[in-house]
């Protein structure tokens, strides 16, 4: 594969894990055993982990700060992940014959990883929480509360039916227009007037409802536009999102 861009020589900040992934796609197989050698696959679905052999590891594979090496280690890091992951859900599922299996914590963003959870093991189902990371503990916080508290039967606890359970800003928007000066509509036919836009060609910001719990949008805070012309979707990734180039790189 001939690239004519570099990596930066920084890791990815905090939280950008996601960052990683989908870098992994580019690199090949140079440091997954390496890796995987780090990480022991226990009997029982266990996994043993040293995570300060892991980081030292990473540090010194990645010390040319080639772009070959960091997407080679960010390949390994996937791979591993995902062997990881499916030997705790085939052991799970061993233990409890269980066809749903609900996943949290800020792995379950790792949506390669989830669709071979789906395909190779025998769940069924498989439920991501919204709120995949450490926000996501007070989900079980509330429920271990009512429980240890008010005595709350679990199959008698209140269901979590969607994600938007923030605030509604609406009447904050139509303030903040009013004050700005800017001209602007409340078309009766709001999709419609949209679907318009996205078919000249327009980016739309789409803000409805309330926030939602967690880091993905689900449609209530989206950038929207069609995936028509090329350069729309181009011009989208560079210029609004600023995507890194190997996450707006056509194929």
């Amino acid at each position: 594969m001939n690239l004519k861009y570099t990596a930066s020589a920084s890791t990815f900040p905090i939280s950008e894990d996601g960052k990683t992934m989908g870098l992994a796609p580019y690199g090949d197989e140079r440091f997954i055993d390496q890796v995987a050698d780090l990480v022991e696959l226990q009997p029982g679905g266990a996994v043993r982990i040293d995570g300060l052999e892991v980081t030292r590891a990473f540090e010194r594979l990645a010390k040319s700060g080639s772009f070959e090496d960091r997407a080679g280690l960010a390949r390994a890091a996937q791979e591993v992940l995902e062997r990881s992951l499916l030997h705790c859900a085939n052991a799970l599922h061993a233990r409890t014959g269980a066809k749903n299996l609900c996943i949290a914590g800020g792995v379950g963003l790792n949506s390669v990883a989830n669709g071979r959870i789906l395909r190779e093991t025998p769940f069924e189902q498989v439920f991501i929480v919204p709120a995949s990371g450490d926000n996501g503990i007070s989900l079980g916080c509330a429920y271990y509360g009512l429980e240890q508290f008010d005595d709350v039967p679990f199959n008698e606890m209140p269901p979590i039916n969607n994600a938007y359970l923030g605030p509604v800003y609406d009447d904050q928007i139509e303030r903040a227009l009013d004050e700005s000066g800017l001209p602007f509509e409340a078309p009766d036919d709001l999709p419609g007037r949209v679907a318009e836009l996205l078919a000249d060609g327009h980016i739309v910001a789409w803000f409805d409802g309330g926030s939602e719990f967690g880091p993905r949008a689900l449609g209530h805070r989206s950038i929207l536009s069609a995936p028509f012309p090329g350069s729309v979707r181009d011009h989208l990734n560079e210029n609004v999102k600023f995507r890194e180039w190997f996450r707006r790189r056509r194929v």
